[in-house]
């Protein structure tokens, strides 16, 4: 049995953006060898009417052609600014999330956890940005 770390790929997507009304993409994801990803994000103002995440597809690695997935738009509210989205068993190889800010807004950190894969024991660690560590059945004790 492996804990979820070692079932799972996190990568960071997206840095921090600071508050504007542009749109922003994440990086593009790989999906071969995965069958979903789930994009986790927050936004500092929440009850815009137009501030919002959706999913897209392409592919190829560059976002040339890249679509729209049908009724991936998750919108923010005044008590939710978080935003988390799983698309699972998406039909192209390549994914990606758009956070639309029609109201001014700073996008917090975006991270896409890939699931499902077909290899596992997978590494997570990531130097400057992300230290991930799995325990097997620890003793009680010191941290």
């Amino acid at each position: 049995m492996h804990g979820m770390l070692e079932n799972i790929k996190i990568t960071q997507v997206l840095g921090n953006q600071t508050a504007a009304t542009s749109s922003k993409g994440s990086s593009v994801l790989d999906m071969q060898g995965y069958q979903g990803v789930v994009f986790v994000t927050a936004l500092s103002v929440g009850h815009a009417s137009n501030n919002y995440m959706k999913a897209q597809q392409g592919t190829t690695s560059t976002t040339t052609g890249f679509a729209d997935l049908l009724g991936t738009k998750i919108q923010s509210t005044a008590g939710a600014l978080q935003l988390v989205l799983d698309v699972y068993r998406p039909r192209e190889r390549f994914v990606r999330a758009v956070v639309i800010r029609d109201t001014s807004s700073v996008i917090y950190p975006m991270w896409a956890i890939r699931y499902s894969g077909r290899k596992m024991a997978i590494a997570n660690s990531v130097a400057a940005t992300l230290v991930a560590e799995v325990h097997v059945e620890p003793a009680e004790g010191t941290a």
